[in-house]
């Protein structure tokens, strides 16, 4: 006999008002995540077709490297640590 688990979602909706500056930011930030997202997939598509196997953290580490190459100049304009979270 299967169990019925009866689970409670609990959820709060916030809404924000962000002035000029925050939604400049936003959008940014949103831009690198997107930015780090799609060079992760496009590397590991290239990785794949060679036939090698790298990780996610191997990806990070590109990723890292890159940046500190000025590869992605972008991503520097924005302060932000979970560029590389979106690799995960």
């Amino acid at each position: 006999m299967s169990e019925n688990n009866n689970i409670i979602s609990l959820s709060h909706k916030i809404e924000i008002y962000p002035n000029k500056k925050a939604k400049t930011h936003f959008r940014k930030a949103f831009g690198c995540s997107r930015l780090a997202y799609n060079w992760g997939l496009a590397k590991w598509q290239e990785y794949y077709k060679q036939g090698i196997k790298k990780t996610h953290l191997d990806l990070k580490k590109d990723l890292m490297r890159s940046k500190k190459l000025n590869f992605l100049l972008y991503m520097k304009s924005v302060n932000m640590p979970c560029n590389n979270l979106s690799l995960i």
